[in-house]
């Protein structure tokens, strides 16, 4: 038996990760913004865009009590209002950053 190595460790940039933090506490209020989770043995393919250029890795809650699947079960259906959540962060993010909320991170790449 051989094993090899399939995905890097997903790990987010700490300068990208407090902006992200800012911005979603902004819209989502502090009380709704978690930052830390139990570690995973999971595999994700993130990890190698996270090697060539800094970021954050987040989940964004989408349960409901009318959405109770997982998402990689078969009767997952997305709670559509969750996307326009997370819209909302990206662009608050986005509007952070151009302020020069990150502005030594931006030349990092």
């Amino acid at each position: 038996m051989r094993f090899t190595d399939a995905y890097d460790v997903l790990s987010s940039d700490e300068q990208a990760t407090a902006l992200l933090v800012s911005s979603a506490s902004k819209v989502l209020g502090v009380e709704n913004v978690w930052t830390t989770m139990e570690p995973s043995m999971g595999g994700e393919d993130f990890s190698f865009f996270m090697k060539e250029i800094p970021g954050v890795f987040f989940r964004l809650g989408i349960g409901d009590a009318e959405h109770i699947y997982p998402i990689h079960h078969n009767r997952f259906d997305i709670n559509e209002e969750a996307l326009l959540t997370g819209m909302k962060v990206f662009v608050q993010t986005v509007l952070d950053t151009m302020e020069g909320g990150m502005s030594s991170w931006k030349n990092s790449f």
